[in-house]
């Protein structure tokens, strides 16, 4: 054992009482506690099959004041960067630090109040990744409903089950779960409401198909409601992981309706929490929260030649992230692309072949430069944790997208009917790498970001395309995917109509839903 590292009570087999004094719930009980040596549970929390953990000591002095988010009832979290290179990745498993422990026992403790159900996300190869720096307070009373969203947060089987779809594999499932429970214990009443909104949705979704006749969506507006109000509350940066959370569930809930407003949400809750990006990306442990939100405004404003929200800034570490993948570093890229489409759009300085442009003053070509030179360049060491299925997903991404961004940088010079060998290429390059993916992945539907380079490539090839598309619709969790067969089907009736502007130029008029990455 290191210098500096005392053993946890929990895996102490010196003497038959490893607390100070009883357990939690046989102190709240008043029954008495009994360990057999060696036993990390007390006979008590054995016979009821519940978690057994230390008793909380109460604080000594005056109570802290507490600086909560609306709807909030935790204290404020406060969150430390661990660089990958100065963690132990060879140290035996059950082996955990004091502030490990402390970690552990401090969530777990936390958590009890509202439920029986063990942290399954505090294994000890887990935890360390996101480091508790202030305890936190008891959380009201908790309601039934409060307590059912409790559960499949904080057990492992019921989160992956529901947030699959958001995910490249299984194996991002810790780093998920641990920061969406620490944002929920931020303000667990609003994402509570919203995750209620969300999860009865789907549940009448599956009953009712496409009819919405008898469904309430009181509570889902009123999470709507909240986040249009978010931003003047942000005062700390775990506020804005908060609202980022928050728009990402409601994202969700939107696309499960037949609505059009979903790019609003996610712009809205990027613009609250924008001035917070900086500060958000020193936080390793809120990744899986912070980064999905600027991939799709990213793409949905490539594809409508917009400006998006932000740029991420840069970091100097590396990061795989469970929807980005290994495309952290290319999202500036595909910012810089969009800002060059955009000021071309505002400007009429490129004009479509034949209508006097010239290629010497294409305001492309640096750009393009950088993407075809841009590759994923992570440690191999950073692929250790990840399944062979998983990493070859996420390097198929990364390289369908860089083809892709070629492809929308060829499409912007040449409207469609114009230089197509060169765009037919770029398309057979990506369906061909796709096509590896049709059985990804073996073990069930996991969330995988392909319609972005899919739309691209349909617009080239619109019968192998769509074939394509069709085959990973079981990814998918929103309703009305076709929406981007047929706007593929409307953009080649332009042009056989006689329509000659470039096919990005007819998506705000006639693509109804926005593409989702």
């Amino acid at each position: 054992m290191s210098q500096g590292t005392v053993p946890s009570p929990l895996r102490s087999n010196s003497t038959p009482t490893p607390f100070r004094g009883a357990c939690e719930q046989c102190y709240i009980k008043k029954v008495k506690c009994h360990f057999s040596r060696g036993q990390k549970v007390c006979s008590g929390c054995q016979r009821a099959g519940r978690a057994c953990y230390p008793r909380r000591m109460n604080r000594m002095g005056r109570k802290p004041v507490l600086k909560t988010f609306a709807y909030g009832t935790s204290s404020i979290i406060s969150l430390i960067l661990k660089p990958p290179e100065h963690e132990d990745r060879h140290s035996p498993k059950g082996q955990v630090s004091c502030d490990e422990y402390e970690t552990a026992t401090t969530v777990e403790r936390c958590w009890a109040s509202s439920t029986d159900q063990p942290l399954s996300f505090l294994a000890p190869e887990a935890i360390g990744r996101v480091q508790i720096l202030t305890s936190f307070c008891t959380l009201k009373p908790p309601g039934e409903n409060y307590r059912r969203v409790n559960h499949f947060l904080a057990t492992k089987e019921a989160f992956f089950d529901v947030h699959r779809h958001f995910m490249l594999g299984e194996s991002f499932v810790d780093g998920f779960q641990t920061a969406v429970l620490l944002v929920f214990n931020r303000s667990p009443q609003i994402l509570s409401d919203a995750y209620r909104a969300v999860l009865g949705l789907m549940r009448f979704r599956k009953m009712q198909a496409r009819e919405l006749d008898g469904l309430d969506l009181a509570l889902g507006t009123d999470c709507l409601r909240f986040l249009t109000t978010a931003s003047s509350s942000i005062a700390q940066v775990e506020d804005a992981a908060v609202t980022m959370m928050l728009g990402q569930i409601l994202l969700v809930y939107n696309n499960l309706l037949p609505c059009s407003s979903t790019r609003t949400i996610t712009r809205g809750a990027l613009l609250s929490a924008r001035d917070w990006y900086p500060a958000l990306m020193q936080q390793p442990g809120l990744d899986a929260i912070t980064l999905s939100p600027v991939l799709v405004d990213t793409i949905e404003c490539l594809i409508a030649r917009e400006m998006p929200v932000l740029r991420l800034p840069i970091t100097g570490r590396w990061v795989i992230d469970r929807l980005v993948g290994v495309c952290y570093s290319f999202l500036p890229l595909l910012y810089d692309l969009c800002e060059r489409s955009y000021e071309t759009k505002m400007n009429g300085s490129l004009k479509p072949i034949g209508s006097g442009h010239s290629i010497k003053d294409d305001p492309y070509s640096e750009i393009e430069q950088k993407i075809k030179a841009w590759s994923p360049e992570c440690p191999s060491f950073f692929f250790t944790e990840y399944a062979n299925s998983e990493i070859t997903a996420m390097l198929t991404q990364a390289s369908s997208y860089r083809t892709a961004a070629l492809l929308v940088i060829h499409r912007l010079r040449y409207p469609l009917g114009t230089e197509d060998s060169i765009g037919h290429c770029y398309a057979n390059s990506i369906l061909d790498e796709l096509s590896h993916l049709e059985a990804w992945p073996p073990d069930g539907a996991t969330g995988l970001g392909l319609d972005f380079p899919l739309l691209v490539a349909m617009m080239e090839i619109p019968g192998r395309g769509q074939e394509m598309f069709k085959a990973f619709d079981h990814l998918r969790f929103r309703q009305h995917s076709e929406e981007n067969l047929e706007f593929v089907q409307v953009v080649r009736k332009a042009y056989e109509s006689g329509y000659a502007g470039l096919w990005f130029d007819l998506v705000n008029d006639e693509l109804q839903f926005p593409v989702l990455p």
